[in-house]
């Protein structure tokens, strides 16, 4: 499971970042034994990360989460 947050400031990094970390975890997932979930933020400033870290605007760490249990299950299901 992928949790983290870029939040955008004053320079050019936040779109490659974004970018590289995108693609190295569907590389992953498509290269992978086992399926892995992206819970990456990405927002404009730390209040809106706060807010959907928990606060406000529901927990996207625990939509991951969730999404990966489904996924182990279905797995689960598929290899039997």
């Amino acid at each position: 499971m992928t949790l983290g947050a870029v939040i955008k400031g004053e320079t050019d990094h936040y779109a490659m970042i974004i970018n590289n970390v995108t693609s190295a975890i569907m590389q992953l997932n498509l290269k992978g034994q086992i399926p892995i979930t992206f819970g990456m933020l990405t927002t404009e400033n730390i209040e809106q990360a706060l807010q959907r870290a928990g606060l406000k605007a529901g927990n996207e760490g625990s939509a991951t989460a969730q999404s990966l249990l489904e996924m182990m299950s279905l797995n689960e299901q598929i290899t039997k």
